[in-house]
């Protein structure tokens, strides 16, 4: 069994956007209904968690360079400087008013340079939502179509895509990433208590999606086949990243009951799961 550890013991509402810095070994991850942006070495025990306020509901860190961290928000995506503290329009997808109704929620920087990501309304209204392309100097999107975007798992011609809302995930050609009736089904959890959320791409090729409300991650091949089940002691597990044998898993305390709390105290953690070599 995968040995699974404790690597921050926090509290965050809704953690989630969870991203490694290779250059630097900082694991950045954030807290969506706190606005807050986090990080820490993972090669290092002692050092401290770093905490930063960060815009209107961050949703997915796209990328780190240097002191620049690129994410996405309620109203587009944002450039963060660490240093001076300050935040930069870089592409707007949505009202400039902060009473807007829609908020970005998870997606990725492909291996193009292009940061793909979704948007959801705030109360979660059926296929509210769009996905949205932004190439540096243009953001498009596509039609309304899905109600909470999330997974944003590049293969080698598709992004796989999930429907919380529907338990489903979709495989949408890079051909025609924002033309969704060209998406087609990959996986449906069949279940009202298992629903996809973040994931990512191991080096050997399998993929790796926190499942909602279950309490795992889920493991499987690029065909869709479930091939594991890796047991967290948080109910809401939010989103993974994988390293050097290593899965690093934000969680959500956001909407859990007292009894819930107490059964799984963990919850809104950050953990480290040693994952078993072949």
């Amino acid at each position: 069994m995968p040995q699974v550890n404790v690597f921050v013991n926090m509290r965050c509402s809704l953690g989630e956007g969870v991203y490694l810095d290779l250059d630097t070994n900082y694991l950045y991850w954030l807290d969506i209904n706190n606005s807050m942006l986090f990080r820490k070495k993972i090669k290092n025990e002692q050092n401290d968690v770093e905490s930063f306020k960060v815009g209107s509901m961050p949703s997915v860190i796209l990328s780190v360079k240097g002191d620049v961290v690129i994410f996405s928000e309620r109203r587009g995506i944002y450039k963060f400087n660490l240093i001076t503290k300050f935040c930069t329009l870089l592409g707007s997808s949505l009202s400039s008013d902060i009473t807007c109704k829609m908020r970005a929620n998870d997606g990725v920087k492909l291996r193009s340079g292009k940061y793909i990501f979704g948007t959801m309304s705030l109360t979660a209204i059926n296929n509210k939502g769009s996905l949205y392309s932004y190439d540096g100097m243009d953001i498009s999107s596509s039609e309304p179509h899905i109600t909470i975007p999330n997974t944003f798992i590049e293969l080698d011609s598709d992004v796989l895509i999930s429907d919380s809302a529907e338990n489903k995930i979709y495989s949408y050609p890079k051909s025609s990433l924002l033309d969704y009736k060209t998406r087609q089904l990959w996986w449906d959890s069949n279940c009202s208590n298992v629903t996809p959320d973040g994931g990512c791409l191991s080096d050997d090729g399998y993929i790796y999606i926190a499942m909602w409300g279950a309490a795992c991650i889920y493991k499987f091949n690029q065909s869709g086949h479930l091939l594991n089940k890796i047991q967290i002691p948080a109910l809401q597990p939010t989103n993974c990243i994988i390293s050097n044998n290593k899965l690093y898993v934000t969680s959500a305390l956001d909407g859990m009951s007292e009894e819930q709390i107490k059964q799984y105290p963990l919850s809104g953690s950050v953990f480290e799961i040693l994952l078993e070599k072949k």
